[in-house]
Parts: structure tokens; sequence; C-alpha cells
């Protein structure tokens, strides 16, 4: 957790506390929450192990008197889950409010299958929103225009007239080449 950087010049004010490095696991988390409280919060070293031997993390979790400090300091860590929770919450309901937007589209240019998704969008991007529209509006246009159905030109026959290929016919051909190089040289 980082309070205030006093690098960053905040020497007198405290601010709202961010996390720094890994996710807080919420406290439904199982083993990885009690790990988590535990490697915080219990004095552990060399000498004396956070797990003993012949214990577990469930047992050492459970018996482990936590000071009211640290107690405070979990209320806070549930309630930044809370507020991450919340926001992903909400990023969650915008894509899929574009999602159900997008869903003409998506439809015209899969109509055999309309749970496929183009582009997956960031939400909080307006550039990246206007670029997807633009491409989406592009592949629909391209989908019109018949540009990804495969050609429909008549396949043509070989002909008949070709001659069979051997090597007297090869050798033919070269010296005739040969003919028709001299003969250009002295024009």
């Amino acid at each position: 957790m980082q309070y205030w950087n006093e690098e960053l010049g905040h020497t007198d004010a405290e601010y709202v506390p961010r996390v720094v490095g890994c996710s807080i696991p919420h406290p439904n988390a199982g083993l990885a929450y009690t790990i988590f409280v535990l490697a915080h919060f219990k004095p552990f070293g060399a000498l004396q192990p956070l797990i003993p031997n012949g214990e577990t993390f469930k047992t050492i979790f459970k018996n482990y008197r936590l000071t009211s400090a640290a107690q405070t300091t979990i209320a806070n860590w549930d309630v930044t889950n809370e507020s991450e929770d919340a926001r992903d919450a909400e990023r969650m309901k915008k894509k899929s409010k574009m999602t159900n937007e997008s869903k003409a589209l998506t439809t015209s240019l899969f109509p055999n299958d309309s749970n496929i998704p183009i582009i997956d969008g960031d939400t909080g991007n307006s550039f990246a929103l206007s670029t997807n529209f633009a491409v989406n509006q592009h592949l629909l246009l391209l989908h019109q225009s018949n540009w990804f159905n495969p050609p429909t030109a008549p396949q043509l026959q070989p002909s008949v007239h070709l001659p069979v290929v051997t090597d007297i016919l090869l050798k033919q051909w070269k010296a005739s080449l040969k003919i028709q190089k001299t003969a250009s040289a002295q024009q």
C-alpha cells in the first residue's frame, strides 16, 4: 500500500491509499487470502516460521489474533475490493451496451452465426471507439460488395491443343530460342 510518496513531494498531506504491486485477494479467495493476511500481519522469520511444522495456514489463520490496526487495514482492503468490483461491473455494463448496439452489424456480417464478436473495443478510450467504428463501417462495405465471397468466375477448361512436353520437345525449344537470340542480336 502506498499512502504518500515523499520523493514526489507528498510531505505534509496523506493521500487515499492505493495498491502498489499485486492485487489484494478477496476474503472468499480461500487459501490465497489466508496467506496474504498472515504474511502481512503475523511476524515471521528464519527462527520463527510463518507456519510451524505440523500446522496449516487455515488453523494458524483461525487462531491468530489480529490487532485493531490490522483489522482496520483489512477493512480498507475490503472497501478497495468493493470499489474495484463496482468499477469492473460498470466497465462490463458499458461493454455490454456497446455489444448490443453493434449487434446489427454483426448480424449483417455473419447472418448464420451472429454470436461472433467483430472487435473487442476498450471502452475507456474514445479514440479506440471511433477507430473501431470506422473499421466496422469498412467491414460492412466490404461485406456488402461481396469482397469476402469466393470469386464466381467459370472454371477454364484446359486446352486440348497443347503438346505433351517431352525431352525431345524441350531440346527443340532450346535450339529455337538460341536461333531467335542470335537473330535478334544481329539486328
